[in-house]
């Protein structure tokens, strides 16, 4: 497995200090930016990490980048790049842009973490006994899926132990869970939800289901009744679907 190079390095510098400004912006001063911004960086390469270990199981790379869209509409001449004011715009930042546009809007009030996006790659030598020399939606789905889960569980940890001044580390891990799933160009959620929908459905159900039992009992009856009630849900739906 690759450690974190260079450009990664670069790019979740830039997501830590746009979550820090995020988690600061009610009584914004340096000090509680630079803490958040700490913060940020320690829940974003959690996130990574998740990525990374089952990516390389599965034979291939994953590298954190800044989420950028290459296209503003449905239409074809939507696509970038394109030049606006004799500039070449290849691809529109919108990690950073949409949620330092939500929280002004919002007032500090929306904190939309969907800020970096993994971009997994397959490696070539790694997956020549393979079934699939290409990697495949369902792989891109499972990998997406355990990068989420590696955030949420890394939070109902943290929040079982109740450490102080972790508080937004916390939130963080939580965010980064939830709008993993949303379903957008690059983001993890297109991933699982085109990749395969029971686990998109699963993991959906798995999160929400976390966050309320974990006010009220155990991490391990948490995830355990967690898994049991995605799990019923999903059958079910699927059953009913079939």
């Amino acid at each position: 497995m690759k450690i974190i190079n260079k450009i990664e390095i670069k790019h979740i510098f830039i997501s830590s200090i746009i979550i820090g400004f995020l988690f600061s912006f009610d009584s914004f001063t340096i000090n509680t930016w630079f803490k958040n911004s700490i913060l940020g960086a320690m829940a974003v390469i959690i996130n990574i990490i998740g990525h990374k270990l089952i990516a390389n199981k599965k034979g291939c790379t994953s590298e954190y980048r800044i989420w950028n869209i290459k296209r503003y509409g449905f239409r074809k001449q939507n696509k970038l790049p394109k030049k606006i004011f004799k500039k070449k715009i290849n691809s529109i930042p919108s990690g950073i842009i949409f949620p330092l546009i939500l929280s002004f809007l919002s007032l500090g009030g929306i904190k939309a973490l969907f800020i970096g996006t993994n971009n997994i790659k397959e490696v070539v030598y790694k997956r020549v006994k393979r079934k699939y020399e290409k990697i495949t939606e369902v792989e891109l789905a499972v990998i997406a899926t355990i990068g989420t889960l590696t955030s949420l569980f890394i939070a109902l940890i943290f929040q079982i132990l109740n450490f102080k001044g972790f508080e937004h580390f916390i939130t963080m891990n939580y965010l980064i869970a939830i709008y993993s799933l949303i379903p957008l160009e690059n983001l993890d959620g297109i991933k699982i939800l085109f990749g395969s929908l029971p686990i998109y459905l699963f993991t959906l159900i798995l999160i929400i289901a976390s966050l309320v039992l974990i006010n009220i009992t155990s991490l391990i009856l948490t995830i355990l009744l967690a898994i049991i009630i995605a799990t019923i849900i999903t059958g079910t739906y699927f059953y009913k679907s079939y």
